[in-house]
């Protein structure tokens, strides 16, 4: 469409005027427009337009009065991951089990991790362990970037000795410390944290000075090319987050420095008065960040339609990629963790909506993930890395343009398969493919 190369959002254009005449969405391509754009197929009357707005835009969502602003393109990528087009670009996380006889990763493990993905996090075992399954990897493949797992909330995992338990929170109950924990999804202070998660305090100046050097630390071993940090959801200018603002700022510009950033979920969020404050969707964090992983992105604020939490998920992956940040998409039907009951048949049908998600977002330096677990185990490998499903051994290709939306349904193409994906106000989602080694 020549009218529409230069348009400049928001903007409607004309596309033709008898809307009872149909079309298949599969067989739209959009070749030749400038990048940044957001593009919706609308019947009008008589009328099939071509909408075209920001990837910037946020305000036809759910509370989306609440994203505001605009965040600049990354300047430094040349020690960001590799990433090719030939098949689907993997990323893992993984985790064994401590204390047990096989709580270290086979050799055979750890050769399918590096060939298998490009990126990965790991963390909560000794600091030598870390080490150790990071050399291994990049034994393996020399291209590999292993980034520390580092929680900026909770302290748990092994312990680490330079750390002061004064650092936590915790209450003086009989002469006793009682630490703050989670029990169902409540915050309680227990007298026994075995094996729980206890929490930083942050207000406390030398806790949040050992965590930001601790991580510097970590990123000076040859083998750790960065840091993701989780637990990130804390509202602006407070100690919480200005002790992760202050690690990115203190990293050097090689590091890798990503975290679990972008949440369309916090597109507000509530203050100490209880009273929603505009929150960007974490957008406000991107200028320090290299990249963010996104989970949860079904899920929004209370009372959105639970189709839009996804599509407005879409979009912050998509607005960061265009502006050349990392994004490590989350592919999992759900988390099992260690009870994990699901056939391999089943995994076979999951994948088919989730990476249908991926695909509708795709460009340079994004990365999916697919599994149900990260924990290995007494878990078999195509439960936590699934490299192997036929899904990833297909041939995928350049994309051939962006994604066009028409209702809740998204089309896209590259060089060997179109995808599309239609979006439920249910939740249920689907993904369909066409090619002619996808069908």
């Amino acid at each position: 469409y020549p009218a529409a190369l230069g348009a400049r959002p928001p903007a409607t254009l004309l596309l033709y005027r008898c809307a009872s005449v149909g079309f298949d969405p599969m067989k739209i391509q959009l070749i030749g427009f400038r990048e940044g754009l957001w593009f919706e197929i609308v019947k009008v009357g008589t009328k099939v337009n071509l909408v075209v707005k920001s990837l910037t835009d946020y305000s036809e969502y759910f509370w989306g009065a609440g994203y505001s602003g605009d965040y600049p393109f990354q300047v430094a990528q040349g020690h960001y991951p590799d990433f090719h087009w030939d098949t689907v670009p993997k990323w893992i996380s993984y985790r064994k089990k401590p204390n047990r006889a096989d709580s270290k990763f086979t050799p055979d493990e750890i050769r399918s991790i590096a060939d298998t993905n490009y990126m990965s996090w790991f963390g909560l075992v000794s600091v030598d362990e870390i080490v150790e399954v990071a050399e291994a990897i990049k034994s393996a493949n020399p291209d590999y970037r292993q980034l520390l797992y580092w929680n900026s909330f909770s302290y748990w995992g092994a312990p680490i000795s330079t750390f002061n338990e004064n650092w936590l929170k915790y209450k003086v109950v009989n002469g006793q410390r009682w630490y703050l924990t989670m029990e169902n999804n409540k915050y309680v202070y227990r007298k026994d944290t075995t094996n729980k998660r206890r929490y930083y305090n942050h207000a406390i100046p030398a806790m949040r000075q050992w965590w930001i050097d601790h991580a510097v630390m970590m990123t000076s071993k040859s083998s750790i090319d960065g840091v993701f940090c989780d637990a990130t959801r804390s509202n602006m200018d407070t100690d919480h987050s200005n002790m992760i603002k202050q690690l990115m700022h203190t990293l050097p510009e090689d590091i890798i420095k990503m975290g679990n950033f972008l949440r369309q979920r916090d597109s507000y969020r509530y203050d100490e008065d209880g009273k929603p404050v505009p929150h960007n969707g974490n957008r406000w964090r991107m200028p320090y960040a290299d990249g963010s992983y996104l989970e949860n992105v079904h899920d929004g604020p209370v009372n959105q339609p639970k189709g839009q939490s996804l599509i407005a998920s879409l979009q912050l992956a998509r607005e960061a990629l265009w502006k050349g940040k990392i994004i490590f998409w989350n592919g999992a039907p759900y988390n099992c963790l260690d009870s994990c009951e699901v056939t391999e048949e089943e995994m076979a049908e999951y994948i088919k909506p989730t990476l249908a998600e991926y695909l509708i977002l795709a460009e340079e330096y994004s990365y999916f993930n697919f599994a149900v677990t990260p924990v290995a185990t007494d878990n078999p490998a195509w439960m936590w890395n699934t490299g192997a499903m036929e899904e990833f051994q297909r041939p995928l290709g350049r994309p051939l343009g962006p994604p066009v939306k028409v209702g809740n349904t998204f089309t896209r193409h590259f060089e060997h398969v179109a995808v599309m994906l239609t979006v439920g106000d249910d939740g249920v989602n689907k993904g369909t493919y066409v090619g002619a080694e996808w069908t």
